[in-house]
Parts: C-alpha cells; structure tokens; sequence
C-alpha cells in the first residue's frame, strides 16, 4: 500500500490562481466596494485637506516677434536648476539655511524647482510661468500663499536678465513679464486617489484570503486529487451530487468498474464499503450499487454491517425491528428469518436490528463469518455496508471474509490526510482495497 501513495508536491500554478479568482471574484468586488467606501471616509474624516495656490505670469518679448528656438531655450532656462538657485538666493526666507546647512538649502532649491513651470502659449515667444505650492494643514493656509508670492516676485525681477541672457548671449533684451492674475487658491482631499488605493487593497486582501485557504486546503474535490496521491489505487467513479440527472449512469458506470476491476471471478463476490468518517455517503453507494445490479437481474443482499449506527432501515422503509445484531447475539436463531426479500428489484436486505453493546466483537464472531459464507453462495453480490475505517475498527474484523472493501469518499468533505491515514490502517490489518467512490461531485 506505501508503494501505491505517492505525494505529489504541486507549486503555484497558473491554473491554481484561476481557480482561486474564480472562487473569489465576488468576494473581491465586495471587498473593493466595501475598502473603497472606507478610503472615502477615512478621507473625508482623517485626510488633511490639500491646500493649493498658484499664480501665473505671461513672458514675452518686447516686440513679440518670433524668434527661432525662443521656445525651448526659454523653457529650459526657465526650468533649469542653475537659473533657479540664482534667483531663490535672493529669498530672504532661505539665507540662513543656506549659511547654517548646505545640504538642506539644496533640498529647499529642489522643492522650489517643482513649484514652478513653464509652457509655450501658441508658436509664439510667448510663455506661461506658473508658480504654485501645497500644503497638508490648514495652519499652513497663509505660508502657502506666501511662499508663492514670495517665489512669483523673486521669478518677476531676476527672470528677464537671465532668459535674455540665455537666449541672445549676453544682449541686455528686455522681457516684459505680464502678471495674469493675482493668484488662486483651492481646497482639496484625495478621494480619487485614496478610494482607488483602499479598493485594491481590498481586493488584493481579498484574493490573498482565497489563495491562502486553497494553499492549505487539503480536501479532496476530484478523481485527479485521489490519483496524485493514490497512483496505483483507482477511482471506480465519480458520482455527481444529489439532483444531478447522470447519477445513475454514474452508479451504472461504478456497476461496470465492479464487476470488471474488483470481481475478478464469481467467488470474489462479497464486498464490503467503507470510509473515512461518518457522513461520506457510503450506505447510499451501498443503495445505489445495490440497484445498479439488481436492474440486470443479478440477486443482491445489502447487509447492514453498522451495528451502531444503521441507515438500511430506514433508507428502504423497512418495518422490520430484528436484524443482523440480534442473529449474531442469539436472539434470533436463524438469519433467514431477518432478511427482508425483494425490498427492490432483485434486492434482499438485512437491517443491522437493536444496537448491541459490542459491536466489533459481534462483528469479529464465527456466526458472523459463517453467515458471510452462506450468503456467497447464496447471493450474486453481498453489499456489507460497515462503520468508517477512520472511526472504529468494525470494518476491520471482517478481513478473512471480504473479498474487497471499496472506500467512499465526499467531493468538498473527505480530507486527503485522512483518507491516507485510514488507507495505512487498512493496509496494517490486511484490508484488501479495490477502490475509491467518489460522491457529490460539482
């Protein structure tokens, strides 16, 4: 059995993370909307409000004729660092720093670099020289208007010189500088910004919850993850999950694997069903398989084998109260007397009766084995549907009787670990395993 697992170590895949954004993409959408509506309060309640002001001059020259590279020479001059130290050297606000720190001071020509632009207007030799700066405070409302005003004036006296110097080599050209407003002032929040910014994250957080839990999620939802883990054990079927209309071809496909895979001869004709843990479906394969033979007219005897918790009874609304448990305790004397006769086409069941007090040694009894003997000779196929591998050891008990156990497992239930956990169990105690049901496939 340890040569037939083989654990399978897939990475990130990209078919992993389409299958992780098919899972989550609804989540991701509320996440955004609900991130993005918290980025908008959290703007409109905590986010300074941006404070911006801005004026604008005009430049041109004295004739406004126009003069070849006049646009590039006056933009670049306008823009260039060089010429900006000069002119800010004149703010008083800035000496000092120039004196007592000289790496500040350059930081300080830096910032003021980024509040001024220049533009061409037209093919003419006219420019737009903008001068703007922001604050996050509104305490610095006044020292934004300031500090433009104070740059618009130091660009005002010292720019002319130096683009007529820059363009005409050293001619003294006069510039007129026309002033085209006295400034404007805005208030602003980041709400664009910040709203796109919170919806990504919530997104991205969003996506990452779903790869993570598809990372660790060690569920069985396929035939394919049974076969990476399971090479040389194989799945007799997928069957689809209750109101899907190709169950019973399914059943009918799992009758054919039985029969060709598992019953190798017509000895080899008692079959036992088993799991993992309560609630995988395995006295409905039972049913359904039972079925599945009977409509080709082959005699089956379900035999309820879970003396603690039996669903034949009820499955098949039987009225019947004696079953298996009081055979095997001596309360009935004959097992004949409890098996209920053509509950469906070609189908005889015996119910598991009272529930004993120990079960695994009736179970593990001679009559128990001598009764599994007459009805191999008796029946076509005998169905032992047994408690989980997982949780008792019942199943185990019936080894030298049963030909071979099938193991029942739920598509989005069953956990890998267990299902190899229970498969070392059933191979310490010889337990001859013909294959995986898979049920509730999606």
């Amino acid at each position: 059995m340890e040569q037939q697992m083989q654990e399978v170590q897939g990475g990130i895949t990209f078919a992993t993370l389409w299958k992780v954004l098919k899972k989550g993409f609804l989540f991701m959408i509320v996440a955004a909307v609900l991130f993005g509506a918290l980025g908008a309060v959290y703007t409109r309640f905590f986010e300074g409000e941006t404070y911006t002001a801005e004026v604008k001059f005009v430049v041109s020259t004295s004739s406004g004729a126009q003069v070849a590279g006049v646009s590039s020479d006056l933009l670049s001059v306008a823009t260039a660092k060089t010429t900006v130290t000069e002119v800010v050297d004149n703010l008083k606000s800035i000496q000092t720093i120039k004196e007592d720190d000289p790496e500040e001071y350059d930081r300080t020509i830096d910032a003021i670099c980024s509040m001024v632009t220049a533009s061409p207007i037209g093919s003419n030799a006219l420019f737009s020289v903008s001068v703007s700066a922001t604050a996050v405070s509104k305490d610095a409302e006044e020292a934004v208007k300031a500090t433009i005003v104070e740059v618009a004036q130091a660009y005002e006296m010292y720019l002319p010189d130096y683009v007529a110097n820059g363009i005409y080599a050293g001619r003294n050209v006069y510039i007129r500088m026309y002033e085209e407003c006295d400034g404007t002032y805005t208030v602003s929040r980041p709400y664009t910004r910040n709203i796109i910014l919170a919806a990504l994250i919530g997104a991205v957080a969003a996506f990452a919850v779903f790869f993570v839990l598809e990372m660790i999620d060690r569920r069985v939802y396929t035939a394919k993850n049974l076969e990476t883990v399971f090479a040389d054990i194989p799945v007799l079927a997928s069957i689809p999950e209750k109101g899907d209309a190709r169950i019973a071809e399914a059943y009918r496909a799992l009758r054919t694997n039985v029969t060709f895979a598992v019953m190798t001869n017509r000895r080899k004709n008692v079959l036992a069903v088993t799991g993992t843990r309560t609630g995988e479906g395995k006295s409905a394969i039972v049913v359904n398989l039972a079925a599945a033979f009977g409509e080709l007219g082959k005699r089956v005897l379900v035999v309820d084998g879970d003396l603690r918790e039996g669903e034949m009874k009820e499955l098949y609304s039987l009225e019947g109260e004696t079953g298996l448990s009081d055979y095997l305790a001596g309360g009935v004397e004959d097992y004949k007397a409890c098996i209920s006769k053509n509950v469906a086409q070609g189908v005889d069941v015996l119910i598991a009766g009272a529930a004993p007090t120990n079960p695994s040694e009736l179970l593990a009894s001679d009559k128990m084995t001598q009764l599994l003997k007459d009805v191999r000779a008796a029946y076509d196929l005998v169905l032992v549907d047994l408690p989980a591998i997982g949780e008792v050891t019942d199943a185990g008990v019936l080894v030298p009787v049963v030909d071979h156990y099938l193991f029942a497992v739920r598509a989005g239930f069953t956990n890998v670990e267990q299902v190899k956990e229970s498969a070392q169990e059933m191979e310490r105690l010889t337990m001859r395993l013909g294959g995986f049901v898979l049920v509730d496939v999606k």
